[in-house]
């Protein structure tokens, strides 16, 4: 869904960019010319046009397509959108009825009764989608309260606008939207053989400075609009209309939050704020959340410091891939975690669940979001390593984790290294992200470090979710045996993959896991599925990357140091979706961590890695939790 709603991007961060508004007389001003000649497209902007047709032709991004909106009232439209050959549907929204058709897959969502408290309205959601910037918002409100002369005359004042000449009817304009020449450029006239239509396109620049395109929106506007009856011989699922909607707008609003993530976002500034048994630090750029008591302390600090990267991550799992999920297998995605759920639940740990819904609490987010986002891993299904011994300078265990998994979707945005240690459990540094309590990259403090690799199996949920049973071991095996222990007992799902490391013996397994089989490969052992290994070494991987990983591996055999142990886990052994890459030190309690960078696409193995000391890490989370013991309200200093 995020290709359509990048149209609306793009709309919006013009109206930012020129902060336009128009006047009806002829203006002299450029400021004023400019937003008189796009009137009609502001009006419909404002929401001050009750019936209208928005024909629209646009190459944004590389993609093109068509839209269409019909709109007769608030709450009586229909949008429809065809872009490449995967992407064609039509959302229809009636005092009835709302309806999501799509074409591929020959199928239409349908819900009935109660829109519920988030109802689509396009107006509305254009003014949502303002809210992502305090420009837009603000021309938006200038745009809605009528004052289009004042604000014609400032924008002559503060932007530079160039008038180009008027040739059969039509006006063209250039704005210069920064310091270094990227304008926008517009033209607009009338088609009077059709109703009078208004006619406008823009173009703007895209793409990278290594390889630069041009955007181009052509759009015409019609002042009615006549009802398209919906596609016959579609198969009907049956949706509640308030989760339709909540999960359109919900994934619409969060689509375009992700795209200005990755146009404007810049790392968080270096700062430390401390709560009663917790603590959140952000140096160099990347988040720790230091949390102490139990669970419904624990989960309760995590809502409280993280909220919103916590509604940013649900809304992204839950809505945007979910969105794209539905669509692309014509299944309802909340159903299906939803069935998920009711399998995973009783083999969750009592105390997770508490953790959970206290942490939903806190951060102002229903219950049921913040469970299902939780095991949102079990429905999607990297690579991974364990070297030591003979393979490494000194013979020090090194343990490479790399996740692969979904950079389009934020979660980068939202990283957090989570620092606990509850009563009667080992402490642990989970590498992870607001508002997953689960674990896919960990290590505690009797140096043991584990992660995990995706395999197939979907839908054997009866069991205990992957990060869940991960974050089990972690907090209870003190050696490399009582892991081992912990998931042969277990009750596991789907098909895992996992490499856990023990710093203290320098050893190391490789553990291929199902419901009805587990399988343990130690180091240099050879596998159907891992052929030709090298001594004293697990390397996980699947494919070609993982015959580069072997192939590196024993290329620098006996020279791999920390350096050399983080190059193996370059391109092409991670790939484009790199979301983080974490080298573990075990025996040394140290890790180097890598993620996906905020702008530019970059995957983490191409970004800066950062050392993390764990032994200074539980020295700050002990004096947390003993300021919170004795009551003390200050902050902690450094």
């Amino acid at each position: 869904m995020s290709r359509p709603f990048a149209l609306c991007v793009a709309i919006s961060i013009l109206l930012i960019q020129c902060s336009l508004v128009f006047c009806e007389d002829a203006p002299a001003d450029p400021g004023s010319r400019l937003v008189a000649a796009m009137g009609p497209f502001l009006d419909v902007m404002a929401g001050k046009v009750e019936q209208y047709t928005v024909r629209a032709e646009f190459t944004v991004g590389g993609k093109s397509g068509t839209a269409e909106l019909r709109r007769l009232a608030a709450r009586d439209y229909c949008l429809n959108i065809k872009s490449g050959p995967d992407i064609e549907g039509a959302l229809s929204v009636t005092p009835d009825q709302t309806r999501l058709d799509v074409a591929s897959k020959n199928t239409a969502f349908v819900g009935t009764g109660e829109a519920g408290g988030e109802p689509l309205q396009p107006a509305q959601l254009l003014m949502q989608a303002s809210k992502l910037s305090n420009g837009i918002q603000t021309g938006l409100a200038v745009l809605q309260q009528g004052d289009r002369d004042a604000l014609g005359g400032a924008l002559s004042l503060f932007a530079k606008i160039e008038v180009g000449e008027s040739r059969n009817g039509t006006q063209s304009f250039k704005v210069i939207t920064d310091k270094k020449g990227g304008a926008v450029q517009f033209s607009a006239s009338r088609d009077a053989e059709h109703d009078n239509s208004w006619l406008g396109e823009f173009r703007f620049p895209g793409g990278t400075k290594e390889a630069p395109t041009e955007n181009v929106v052509k759009l015409s506007i019609t002042p009615k609009a006549e009802r398209v009856l919906p596609a016959a011989g579609r198969t009907e699922i049956a949706v509640p209309r308030a989760e339709l909607e909540r999960s359109l707008q919900r994934g619409g609003m969060r689509a375009l939050d992700i795209q200005n993530d990755d146009m404007h976002s810049r790392a968080p500034t270096d700062f430390v704020f401390n709560i009663p048994g917790a603590r959140l630090e952000v140096a160099h750029g990347q988040r720790a959340c230091y949390l102490t008591g139990t669970p419904t302390e624990r989960g309760r600090e995590h809502g409280t410091l993280l909220a919103k990267e916590i509604r940013k991550v649900a809304d992204s799992t839950l809505y945007v891939v979910g969105m794209y999920y539905s669509i692309g297998k014509g299944q309802w995605f909340l159903t299906e975690i939803r069935d998920a759920w009711k399998r995973l639940e009783p083999n969750i740990d009592a105390e997770y669940l508490e953790e959970l819904d206290a942490m939903a609490l806190a951060a102002g987010i229903d219950k049921e979001e913040m469970r299902l986002c939780n095991v949102f891993p079990e429905l999607f299904h990297c690579s991974g390593f364990a070297i030591a011994n003979q393979a490494t300078v000194g013979g020090k265990m090194f343990h490479g984790r790399v996740l692969d998994y979904m950079t389009e979707i934020g979660l980068q945005h939202a990283q957090v290294d989570f620092i606990t240690h509850g009563a009667g459990n080992h402490a642990t540094v989970n590498v992870g992200y607001a508002g997953f309590i689960g674990c896919v990259t960990g290590m505690n403090d009797a140096h043991i470090s584990m992660g995990e690799m995706g395999g197939k199996g979907l839908g054997k949920w009866d069991g205990t979710p992957m990060a869940f049973l991960m974050r089990r071991v972690l907090e209870h095996a003190g050696t490399l045996e009582e892991a081992r222990s912990i998931l042969e007992k277990a009750k596991r799902t789907c098909e895992y993959y996992y490499v856990i490391a023990d710093g203290k013996t320098r050893t190391a397994y490789g553990v291929a896991a199902w419901p009805e089989k587990i399988e343990f490969l130690k180091q240099g052992e050879a596998h159907a599925l891992l052929p030709n290994p090298v001594k004293d070494c697990v390397l996980l991987s699947a494919g070609q990357r993982y015959e580069d990983l072997r192939q590196r591996a024993n290329d620098e055999f006996g020279k791999l140091d920390e350096s050399g142990a983080i190059k193996l886990m370059s391109r092409p052994v991670s790939m484009s979706s790199n979301l983080h890459s974490v080298l573990f030190v075990p025996e040394d309690l140290v890790y180097h961590a890598a993620h996906a960078s905020l702008r530019g696409h970059k995957a983490a193995s191409e970004t800066k890695y950062l050392r993390h000391d764990f032994t200074e890490q539980l020295k700050t989370l002990d004096a947390v939790d003993a300021a919170n013991a004795a009551g003390e309200k200050k902050r902690i200093e450094k």
